[in-house]
């Protein structure tokens, strides 16, 4: 007897969810350390200045954290793939916070000095 031909079709989205949920369990509690580093940046280069640019700082942190999703298309091609995401994944993470804080670095000094 051959096998029920609608199996192949079931397998597909399950696969895609499960892609999706292990890129989401791995993601999400990290995001947090994200803004950690983004926060100690924006503080220490402002140096407590930020008073009046609170509405800015809102944006930014919005902007950043968009910015941030851009990881789960790389992720989910890694698994899609089979690259493997045990290298990547900390190596996306490490490559994201670097560039979060120099960005985040130059946008604050920006607010503060629109002028230089």
């Amino acid at each position: 007897m051959v096998g029920d031909p609608f199996q192949v079709e079931d397998e597909a989205p399950r696969m895609w969810r499960d892609m999706v949920r292990s890129a989401l369990v791995y993601w999400e509690p990290r995001r947090l350390v994200f803004n950690l580093v983004l926060l100690a940046v924006t503080l220490w280069v402002s140096r407590g200045l930020l008073g009046g640019h609170l509405a800015e700082l809102v944006i930014a942190c919005a902007g950043a954290n968009v910015c941030y999703c851009a990881a789960y298309p790389l992720d989910l091609l890694s698994q899609w793939t089979g690259l493997g995401t045990r290298w990547l994944r900390p190596l996306l993470l490490l490559c994201g916070c670097v560039l979060g804080a120099a960005m985040a670095s130059a946008y604050t000094n920006l607010m503060l000095h629109p002028g230089m």
